[in-house]
């Protein structure tokens, strides 16, 4: 996205304390495929496979050099502000809000995928879910928690680098390895972090016409140039999804 000043990288209408919270629920409206690199970023879901609005219990991290604003950070990862946490010097809160932003924006800067789930989820009843980046398990089987597919009660597919595999259907007369991306259910690219990013986006460019004193009219024509940018990256997100 473009931005004039620094100010508008996560600045939004009010304060820090009415920017969305993620550190009691996870509530996915889409499974998410992919992050739009450019985009105002907003914390992503922290998600797996399941319903709508699903409860995600998770560990405490205990992080003490990161401020928690890193991503080897679980909590900071899975878009979760800490909470009930051991870690030391969090800024991963409420109270660093606007900070937090900003270390999320640098790091879909670096990586659009970067806050994606690992655990992609098919359609209800049919398809449980697989592996966005599969797994890399030597030794498991692919049959114990180590592996991230097992763990999520998925089957390993054609993305996993696993050796020895036997997480796989036994009725299927193709192994895991045999299937492509083309087996897989479509996703959307429109996640609950691309909408609050948009959001986030129009919100900030707002700010920047009410700082410059713009006319309602010239105003309302920034938000507009600015939410057309959004969705002339989501619209190649959504072509470069379908080219795979």
């Amino acid at each position: 996205m473009t931005g004039a000043a620094q100010g508008k990288d996560m600045t939004v209408l009010g304060n820090p304390s009415q920017l969305p919270q993620y550190h009691e629920t996870a509530c996915p409206l889409y499974e998410v495929r992919g992050q739009t690199a450019n985009m105002q970023p907003q914390a992503p879901p922290a998600q797996a496979v399941g319903t709508l609005c699903e409860s995600k219990s998770r560990k405490p991290c205990h992080c003490t050099r990161s401020q928690c604003l890193k991503l080897y950070c679980e909590c900071f990862a899975n878009g979760m502000m800490c909470s009930n946490c051991d870690c030391s010097n969090c800024h991963n809160n409420a109270e660093h809000a606007l900070k937090r932003h900003k270390a999320i924006k640098s790091c879909l800067g670096r990586n659009p995928d970067a806050f994606r789930p690992k655990i992609a989820g098919g359609k209800s009843g049919e398809v449980k879910g697989w592996h966005n980046k599969g797994c890399n398990c030597k030794r498991s089987s692919c049959l114990k928690n180590y592996c991230e597919c097992y763990e999520a009660n998925i089957m390993c597919t054609s993305s996993c680098k696993c050796v020895g595999c036997r997480n796989y259907d036994d009725g299927s007369k193709m192994g895991p390895k045999e299937k492509t991306a083309k087996d897989k259910w479509p996703v959307s690219v429109i996640t609950p972090a691309v909408v609050e990013a948009v959001c986030g986006c129009l919100l900030a460019q707002a700010e920047e016409a009410e700082r410059e004193d713009q006319s309602p009219a010239q105003a309302e024509h920034m938000v507009l140039d600015e939410f057309g940018h959004c969705l002339t990256q989501i619209v190649k997100a959504m072509f470069k999804h379908n080219t795979y």
